[in-house]
């Protein structure tokens, strides 16, 4: 169940990327929306099916198994609004619109596209608003904010995959979560690919 889990979780992580640049660039930059949307919405639908075709896979053999008895273990959720997280959300956020100036100052837009992406490492979502951002002051085109976007998504999806390997050190559950991670991450390429070729 924890590969699914794992693209459960990317599920929610290209959503909620979509969603960040779509808000922060839809009033200026429409353009912007519909290349993100263009990019990362072939790469949610992946994601959906991969998780459906999990679930049913998980009711047949429940189904064709009986129950042995295990209690799951339920771990301690903390809220997404404890002062402690929002605090450090707008120290990373911050961080990157500085890191981000500075790049583009010196570099130009391959500076910010670096930092963005970069950045994706410590918080994709500082790094989804932060390229919202930037589309809805103009500062990036819509198609490099289609790519910016897909390939800070990218580095979260590879991340939670060496995440979960250093964590658990499970080589054989690590290579299925990488495996059922690579028709999402293909598809994002070829959307992105097609984009470029005749958006």
């Amino acid at each position: 169940m924890a590969p699914t889990n794992l693209v459960l979780a990317d599920l929610s992580m290209i959503l909620r990327n979509a969603v960040l640049v779509i808000i922060f660039s839809w009033s200026a930059e429409m353009q912007a929306t519909i290349t993100t949307a263009i990019v990362l919405g072939p790469m949610a639908l992946t994601a959906g099916v991969i998780i459906l075709i999990s679930w049913l896979r998980s009711l047949k053999r429940s189904s064709d198994t009986a129950s042995e008895g295990k209690s799951s273990q339920q771990a301690a959720l903390i809220s997404p609004l404890d002062l402690r997280y929002v605090l450090t959300f707008a120290l990373l956020f911050l961080l990157l619109t500085v890191f981000s100036g500075i790049g583009q100052r010196f570099f130009g837009a391959v500076g910010f596209i670096v930092v963005a992406i970069a950045g994706a490492l410590v918080s994709a979502t500082s790094s989804a608003v932060l390229i919202g951002n930037h589309a809805s002051m103009h500062l990036l085109a819509p198609t490099p904010v289609a790519a910016v976007i897909f390939f800070a998504t990218l580095v979260g999806l590879v991340e939670n995959v060496v995440i979960f390997f250093v964590v658990s050190r499970e080589r054989g559950i690590t290579l299925r979560m990488a495996l059922l991670s690579l028709p999402i991450i293909l598809v994002g390429m070829v959307a992105l690919v097609l984009l470029l070729l005749f958006g």
